[in-house]
């Protein structure tokens, strides 16, 4: 904060007019897969504006059962593509396995809607029958610095084994490249993250099936359909259930990753070499921080694209009187540090189970223009639900030497306003302030007599 009254000195300053410059994002597309009640893999897109969204219909994706559940993405380079992977079974015991598509959003709104074309199977289908317990989660994303590339991730339960396949789009046509055995190692269990940063970088994060069962990341890029892989690297030697990662938008060398070790929920940011694909980037690991001793669990991290190195977790509680309640502790780290020292912030319980309802299957969906989503189903009445939660998110960078002066009012983007400099003698907008008191500048702009903000 500031001490506006050594900013004002006596003189001959005044008020003059200013045209703000900044850019203000339209409201934001939502897309949700999920399983229905007849086993069908489905797709639904909305448009929120401010805190609200309108949904379209649902679109069911194929008409016969799958099991597990239906992974999908957004892809970046084209806002009305997106593509799906999800396990079918005609019938118990017929021919079964993963299948992708890719489809086309038309329509805004309560119009909107998604059209696919083919589906293609992934990996060779067997004729075994399997209990829905045993499949495991499936990830796909598009790679921002390819048109038109998507990447799958799978695992064959009956070997246990995981596997990525790469693939291109045109036409609304998957034109697939070659599978890329990623060996047993990766735990067969419902929380692992496939993710991408703004460079092509592919991380796979999990925790590893053998010894203490450690949290693991593995690196790799996509060229020409085929997809190459970095040795793994250890960042926690203990446990790591619910395994959960994201890069940060705003700086793609560093990857946050959130996991379960014993009682405790660590996070914490590492970061990669370089940021380009292609399988060779090296990880140096951060320093974990514990952010809940409650044995939390479906930590998820999510960093804030509109304001640096700012992110959240979001996790289910089990501290006595909030078990199963749904939280999210804010975060900021200092990227300037080897070891990316995170300062943990504020826990806010964002989901009641006892007035509401027990959520579970919950994920944390991402950031839109300052409002973050949490996923999650309802077990009152099986409602799949979209909690949206809102950042007040505080810029720090506000100092004695940038600091310019005071406006009379908000001034939105692109409009004309007053602003009163130093020395200057405000003509409106300062009437509510008590004549001979000491104002700051807080860091959120406001003014206030409080020297603490």
């Amino acid at each position: 904060m500031t001490n506006l009254s050594d900013l004002f000195p006596a003189g001959a300053g005044k008020q003059v007019s200013f045209v703000a410059d900044g850019a203000v994002g339209a409201a934001g597309r939502i897309g949700i897969s999920f399983i229905n009640s007849s086993n069908y893999p489905c797709i639904i897109i909305g448009t929120r504006s401010t805190t609200s969204i309108t949904w379209g219909t649902p679109v069911v994706i194929q008409s016969y059962a799958c099991l597990g559940s239906c992974a999908f993405a957004f892809d970046s380079q084209n806002v009305n593509q997106v593509a799906v992977l999800y396990y079918f079974r005609a019938s118990s015991g017929s021919n079964h396995g993963f299948q992708g598509r890719s489809g086309t959003i038309s329509g805004t709104d309560a119009s909107a809607t998604v059209t696919f074309g083919a589906a293609v199977v992934l990996n060779g289908v067997d004729t075994y029958a399997v209990n829905e317990k045993s499949i495991p989660p499936q990830s796909v994303i598009f790679d921002p610095s390819a048109s038109g590339t998507v990447c799958f991730s799978y695992q064959d339960w009956s070997v246990t084994k995981t596997y990525l396949r790469s693939a291109t789009i045109s036409g609304n046509v998957l034109t697939m490249g070659t599978e890329k055995d990623l060996g047993t190692d990766i735990k067969d269990e419902r929380y692992r993250s496939l993710i991408v940063n703004t460079s092509g970088t592919l991380a796979l994060t999990y925790r590893s099936g053998t010894g203490a069962l450690p949290t693991s990341i593995i690196t790799g890029g996509i060229s020409g359909g085929t997809i190459t892989t970095s040795a793994a690297t250890t960042i926690s030697s203990a446990g790591g259930a619910y395994t959960q990662g994201n890069f940060d938008p705003n700086n793609p060398t560093k990857l946050g990753v959130a996991y379960e070790d014993g009682t405790d929920g660590k996070v914490q940011i590492v970061t990669l070499n370089s940021a380009s694909g292609g399988g060779s980037a090296t990880i140096t690991t951060g320093t974990e921080i514990v952010f809940s001793t409650a044995n939390p669990t479906v930590e998820i991290p999510c960093f804030n694209p509109a304001l640096d190195t700012e992110f959240v977790v979001s996790y289910k509680r089990d501290d006595t009187g909030y078990e199963n309640d749904l939280a999210v502790v804010s975060c900021t780290y200092d990227k300037t540090s080897t070891s990316n020292t995170i300062t943990v912030g504020t826990t806010y319980q964002v989901w009641d189970r006892t007035a509401i309802a027990f959520p579970y299957y919950e994920y944390t969906a991402g950031w839109d223009n300052g409002v973050f989503g949490i996923t999650l189903i309802r077990d009152d009445n099986d409602d799949g639900t979209l909690l949206l939660c809102k950042a007040s998110s505080v810029d720090t960078n506000l100092t004695s030497t940038n600091f310019i002066g005071i406006s009379d009012a908000a001034i939105l983007d692109t409009a004309s306003g007053n602003v009163t400099i130093k020395g200057g003698i405000a003509v409106t907008g300062l009437s509510s302030l008590t004549p001979g008191s000491d104002y700051y500048a807080q860091t959120d702009g406001t003014i206030s007599t409080s020297s603490s903000g």
